[in-house]
């Protein structure tokens, strides 16, 4: 629209405190006869000795951006300030995205099917873990799973130090676990062969120190199974 001007009050540093003060009395972070109004992005409207004041409009608008004037009022001349010229900005660099870690160790994969029998302690959706148990050592607690149904088979990849030839397994139920869980095979894969066992196990921990929280399950590797199978014909024959 046709902006005209109706009122002008210059900040030219001579502004003074009420009461005789001075500006650094009132506001530390000003020097004496130094401009109190300066460049930004806000604007403070004060009215005093007016009660129940309402705006109904009011705007607040920056009507030359590229000139200074050098007075209000009157008759004035304006200089034009050409825009700071800023540095081109360069595009953030991204940072490389770092390559997954290969895992260390030596790879397992444990191997467990659960009972075909039909009964509510079969299935279970609890978490369980395993442990393997070898002449060099035993694996951490590795979490195997928290859903396992009748007849499913279940694998779990994981890599530990060298645990030499595999003899057993722990597999473990997580305190609170009312619903068991039946094992009707247990298979541990290493690169030195596989060793297994088959039967039926519940696994389940109401409480803590229940003598089926923890299942210790002792493999046969694969050359210890064929001279059973071996010894089992001889007999047989």
């Amino acid at each position: 629209g046709d902006w005209q001007l109706v009122h002008s009050y210059l900040d030219d540093g001579t502004w003074k405190p009420s009461g005789g003060k001075t500006i650094g009395d009132k506001c530390p972070q000003y020097a004496e006869g130094q401009k109190v109004l300066r460049p930004g992005n806000a604007v403070c409207l004060r009215v005093d000795g007016v009660n129940n004041l309402k705006w109904k409009k009011m705007s607040v608008r920056e009507i030359d951006p590229m000139a200074t004037a050098d007075c209000l009022g009157g008759t004035c001349s304006c200089t034009a300030t050409a825009s700071p010229t800023n540095a081109p900005t360069k595009a953030p660099t991204a940072a490389p995205t770092p390559a997954p870690t290969a895992p260390t160790g030596t790879p397992y994969t444990v191997i467990i099917t659960t009972s075909t029998r039909d009964h509510s302690d079969s299935s279970t959706k609890w978490p369980f873990y395993v442990k393997v148990i070898g002449s060099l050592g035993t694996s951490p607690k590795t979490l195997l799973g928290n859903k396992f149904e009748v007849g499913s088979t279940d694998s779990i990849d994981f890599h530990s130090e060298d645990l030499g030839e595999i003899k057993a397994v722990e597999i473990i139920a997580t305190v609170g676990c009312t619903n068991g869980w039946r094992v009707a095979e247990v298979s541990v894969v290493s690169p030195s062969g596989t060793a297994s066992v088959s039967g039926s196990w519940m696994v389940k921990c109401k409480v803590a120190g229940d003598s089926t929280c923890t299942r210790s399950l002792q493999l046969a590797s694969s050359t210890e199974m064929e001279a059973l199978d071996e010894a089992l014909d001889d007999l047989v024959m």
